[in-house]
């Protein structure tokens, strides 16, 4: 396709795809995982946190990302950097969030979906590292 500035494809529209793919790499698997598991289905963009252990931990692990994301966008200013970083954000809070459904509320099997994600993110992010795009 061409694009507005003939280029073959529009940055947003790779944008979009991209994140999309992303999203279903992710979610995929942790669908597969609570259906065979028999978690409850919680609802796209609500939180909860286990209980206040938990939640210090996520703004602890939030500030910590806020200042290293400052610390190496200032002082690196590398691309590559500051996307592993970012993916490394996710991976603690997955990790953080896991830990706290494994220990506090193990009934409902919610961690094993969890930990689905922690799995679907390290693979993704090892895959797209080892690649050239």
């Amino acid at each position: 396709m061409n694009g507005m500035y003939g280029g073959y494809i529009d940055i947003g529209l790779l944008i979009i795809l991209i994140a999309a793919a992303a999203i279903l790499w992710i979610e995929l698997p942790a669908f597969i995982v609570r259906k065979c598991v028999g978690a409850p289905k919680k609802k796209w963009f609500s939180y909860n946190h286990v209980n206040n252990l938990h939640k210090n931990w996520e703004w602890m692990i939030r500030i910590i990302f806020l200042i290293t994301f400052l610390f190496v966008g200032l002082i690196f200013q590398n691309a590559a950097y500051l996307s592993f970083s970012f993916v490394l954000f996710f991976i603690c809070l997955q990790i953080i969030q896991t830990a706290a459904e494994w220990k506090y509320r193990p009934e409902d099997r919610y961690y094993l979906v969890s930990l689905s994600r922690v799995i679907t993110i390290f693979v993704l992010t090892i895959a797209l590292g080892f690649t050239t795009f």
